[in-house]
């Protein structure tokens, strides 16, 4: 979680690089698999996040670097929280689980519904 909180903070002051933000979109990304595991009503926490990431991502191909806006960072906070609280509810094993079919589903060019 350390390393996560270090790529967020830097992405939320706009000094951020790709490796940051690779490494939370893959959080991310694996919070909102395993909370589909878990019960489905839980990947509400991370669809406003999701969609804050791929604003961020926009931004940074416009202007060159990751940021939020106020609410995008009140979603990525709802986001990361409630990934740690999954972190913590689940073996290693589970969550390696969740990150291989985040992966595979990316692979495979499926994503996750955000609306």
């Amino acid at each position: 979680m350390l390393k996560l909180r270090i790529a967020y903070q830097g992405l939320r002051d706009g000094a951020g690089s790709d490796e940051d933000f690779d490494q939370l979109a893959a959080a991310l990304n694996t919070g909102m698999i395993r909370s589909e595991q878990i019960d489905a009503s839980l990947m509400e926490q991370f669809a406003p996040a999701m969609r804050a990431m791929l604003e961020a991502d926009r931004r940074n191909g416009t202007h060159g670097s990751y940021g939020f806006t106020g609410q995008e960072l009140i979603a990525v906070n709802v986001a990361v929280e409630t990934y740690e609280i999954l972190l913590r509810a689940s073996t290693p094993h589970q969550m390696m689980n969740a990150a291989v079919t985040g992966a595979e589903r990316m692979r495979q060019g499926h994503v996750l519904t955000l609306s």
